[in-house]
């Protein structure tokens, strides 16, 4: 696993802390990553700059900020999540913002620029036909376009865009826990051949943009696939209901 050999139970330390800090309760429930932001308007108004809006929260989180939001050292996420009775998600509004460097460096020099991602799930905010994917990822601010997350209509949303953001910008790390679960899943079943394992070279094939050798791994892929699902599975209890995501998607 990443990190010295640590064995997280998703993606790194910081994936951990967010989901146990967001960990639903029995019965109907709200929480707030990090837990001071209950009260505090967070969302990042239309007309409010990245940097303008950083400060804002800075001010309002107190002196612990931006460590007590912190996912990694130049990313900071901060999340209003709402469910009802049975684990159903009925609400999610998380922001990310990742900087060049440490966010504290990030707070001090106005020159370095940012980047901002939003999960909005919100069956309050629908817009015009065909506009909102439910949940929908906003890139700037709260104007089009609107991006579906790339999991098609799975209820695990809230795993989901918090891979998504290991996946583009902490590959690294993303692929060091991609690489654990298919090991171990590998040398559960194939003991005798660990040397051929093929997962080094699906990854090299990626990097090459060998699409020829892909495709005689079209099994072994769908394979890893599914192992990378159970695992996120594991990771969270709140879902999106699939019927609603259907509903409001476009394909």
């Amino acid at each position: 696993m990443p990190d010295n050999g640590l064995v997280f139970r998703s993606f790194a330390q910081g994936s951990d802390r967010f989901f146990d800090a967001v960990r639903p309760y029995s019965g109907a429930g709200s929480v707030w990553f990090p837990n001071n932001l209950q009260g505090v308007s967070s969302r990042r108004n239309s007309d409010e700059s990245l940097r303008d809006w950083f400060e804002r929260m800075i001010e309002n989180l107190g002196r612990q900020a931006p460590y007590s939001f912190l996912l990694e050292e130049n990313i900071g996420l901060l999340a209003t999540i709402k469910w009802t009775s049975n684990s159903s998600l009925t609400y999610a509004n998380i922001q990310v913002i990742i900087a060049p460097c440490p966010l504290d460096e990030y707070f001090c020099d106005a020159s370095q620029k940012a980047f901002y991602l939003r999960l909005d799930c919100d069956k309050q905010t629908l817009g015009e036909l065909f506009t909102h994917p439910h949940p929908h990822i906003h890139l700037d601010d709260d104007l089009s376009p609107r991006f579906a997350l790339d999991n098609g209509t799975s209820e695990n949303v809230i795993v989901d865009f918090v891979e998504f953001v290991y996946r583009h910008f902490k590959p690294d790390l993303w692929l060091e826990w991609a690489r654990s679960i298919w090991d171990r899943d590998y040398a559960h079943h194939h003991p005798a051949t660990r040397e051929k394992n093929p997962f080094p070279r699906i990854v090299e094939a990626f990097k090459a943009s060998q699409f020829h050798l892909l495709q005689d791994y079209q099994a072994e892929m769908l394979h890893l696939k599914r192992l990378l699902f159970q695992e996120k599975e594991r990771m969270s209890d709140l879902r999106l209901s699939k019927t609603e995501r259907e509903l409001l998607e476009y394909p």
